[in-house]
């Protein structure tokens, strides 16, 4: 397979990973509204929440990841001969790489703070440690 293939074929399978991950985050924000519409304070353990203690930040960490890399792929794709050497130093690469640097640090941030949050509210319950123990 040359270059441009093998990079169009990564390229559709990283915006199909992107858009799973994307959907992954909104499956978990839908699935913790409708929670806390019963019960303010309930401790969110079903859906997706029985896989992932946080699947709307992971699922952004995803669709980020992918959504860049989905991005490096099309410009391999457009690239050819000696161009793709130029991929490597190519500035919107690196701008494309620090913005996404960027997301995943506020993303990794936010979940340590959400972490805690829920340590702090639902610590003491058993059902609690279960999860924790249990989700990724």
């Amino acid at each position: 397979m040359t270059t441009p293939g093998l990079a169009n074929g990564l390229y559709k399978t990283f915006v199909g990973l992107s858009l799973g991950g994307f959907l992954l985050n909104a499956v978990g924000d839908v699935t913790k509204t409708l929670c806390k519409r019963k019960d303010e304070d309930a401790l969110v353990t079903s859906g997706v929440f029985a896989l992932f203690r946080h699947p709307n930040y992971t699922g952004e960490q995803v669709g980020w990841t992918f959504n860049f890399l989905a991005g490096v792929a099309s410009i391999f794709v457009a690239a050819t001969g000696s161009k793709v050497k130029s991929v490597v130093v190519n500035p919107l690469v690196w701008a494309s790489f620090f913005g996404w640097l960027g997301i995943e640090f506020v993303l990794c941030a936010a979940t340590t703070t959400l972490e805690h949050r829920q340590k702090t509210s639902y610590g003491e319950r058993p059902e609690y440690h279960d999860w924790v123990q249990r989700t990724w």
